[in-house]
């Protein structure tokens, strides 16, 4: 099993506007949305790839910088081949979000 653990600043962006665009940046990367918790400013998601499901999370921490965590998992998958779609998941987030992330 492979996992990657990473986290982003997003300058002039509160935790809650990053938050909000967790869904859509999911969805823009190919991610199934699972669950939303706003409270604690969590998102989960799924994506089914040819090797076996992935798993993904983003959650959000309050700060100057506000900072999102990406949480992506896969049973059959290596480091190497979910880097990519940890890029997709920044790219879309940052998009969404009008930022460079």
């Amino acid at each position: 099993m492979a996992k990657l653990e990473l986290s982003r600043p997003f300058a002039n962006v509160s935790a809650d506007q990053l938050y909000a665009g967790f869904e859509p940046a999911f969805a823009a990367a190919g991610f199934q949305p699972q669950k939303l918790r706003p409270i604690g400013w969590l998102a989960l998601a799924k994506r089914a790839d040819p090797a076996g499901d992935v798993q993904a999370n983003l959650s959000a921490r309050p700060g100057k910088p506000a900072t999102a965590l990406l949480i992506i998992t896969g049973d059959r998958q290596t480091t190497d081949e979910l880097q990519p779609l940890a890029e997709a998941i920044w790219t879309a987030l940052a998009a969404h979000l009008g930022t460079n992330g």
